[in-house]
């Protein structure tokens, strides 16, 4: 029986709260995004001298090379493309031209770059190969998000409309996640080529809308909205 990789919950240690809903709980360095299936860290080629916090991780599957580029928000390095965070990428070998990326920028909560990360790794190791994901609009309509059509595609928002998903329209686009203010004001962000494997995005849906609280190690700033807190540790 092949082991079974941690859950981003199994491998965040002793946290102090539990938040809800998870789009609102901020982000916490505590969480790790990463499982044991990625490779050891390493510095991108010419980024040595410039940003000595940008890390590289990888992973291999015949005819595929994954790619999870980490560059931490205090840094003034980018993730290729003018954003921090977290850039997840495939190509047919390490020279070759991208196939799809996911990007998850600053304050992105952590649960939803790691789920894509264990599943690209539980794919890669044959563990769920095999297994179907719930299609995106039941994963969506479970959690009571609702739809809303425009030119081309569409848009899932949360209830009470503090997040949202919207899906490639027909002459392109990318796969946007997001979470507001009252106001408007962009909370976090993600982005997901249109070519992004289907169960990848899958995968961060369900990391997004899941009911059940995350860790955090601090309470989330009052600023981000109507948040369920509960303290485990006085």
């Amino acid at each position: 029986m092949q082991e079974k990789s941690p859950t981003p919950d199994d491998r965040c240690g002793h946290a102090s709260y539990l938040v809800s809903p998870r789009y609102l709980a901020g982000p916490d360095e505590s969480v790790p995004v990463l499982g044991p299936g990625w490779a050891s860290p390493g510095v991108p080629a010419g980024r040595a001298a410039r940003v000595s916090r940008v890390r590289l991780y990888t992973l291999h599957q015949e005819g595929h090379y994954y790619e999870a580029l980490h560059a931490p928000d205090e840094d003034t390095a980018d993730t290729s493309d003018g954003t921090s965070g977290w850039r997840f990428s495939r190509r047919t070998h390490p020279a070759a031209d991208e196939e799809w990326f996911a990007i998850f920028g600053p304050g992105t909560p952590p649960e939803l770059p790691a789920a894509l990360a264990d599943t690209v790794c539980s794919h890669v190791t044959g563990s769920q190969a095999n297994v179907t994901a719930p299609a995106i609009e039941a994963v969506m309509e479970a959690a009571w998000w609702t739809f809303e059509t425009n030119e081309g595609g569409g848009t899932w928002f949360a209830p009470g409309r503090r997040a949202l998903v919207g899906t490639p329209d027909s002459s392109g686009g990318t796969w946007t996640f997001a979470a507001v203010t009252d106001s408007g004001d962009v909370l976090w962000y993600a982005l997901a080529h249109r070519y992004t494997p289907r169960h990848l995005i899958n995968a961060v849906c369900a990391a997004l809308t899941a009911p059940v609280p995350v860790p955090r190690q601090h309470r989330p700033d009052p600023r981000l909205g109507p948040v369920s807190v509960t303290r485990l540790h006085t």
